[in-house]
């Protein structure tokens, strides 16, 4: 399992994310679960286009709730969501 924080990352250009998904794709390193996280509205929409390339890979509001998703065992492992509105 990977926990990946985006909170503090700058937004990229596209050559950029675009690296980030060939990467993603090619590392060596195989978790089960990689779970990304970013509060940033623009952040999480180039998370979510650099995990969209790995179905292990996802997209979470908090480290809470990404933490939670890594620990569930027996679910699908593709997510994308934000944490239930209060």
């Amino acid at each position: 399992m990977l926990l990946c924080n985006f909170s503090k990352s700058a937004i990229q250009p596209q050559e950029v994310s675009a690296m980030l998904q060939r990467v993603a794709v090619s590392m060596p390193l195989k978790s089960r679960k990689v779970a990304l996280y970013t509060d940033g509205k623009l952040a999480r929409l180039q998370v979510k286009r650099i995990a969209s390339v790995r179905d292990d890979m996802a997209v979470f509001d908090d480290r809470e709730t990404a933490l939670a998703w890594m620990l569930e065992q027996g679910r699908s492992t593709r997510r994308n969501r934000r944490p239930p509105s209060s």
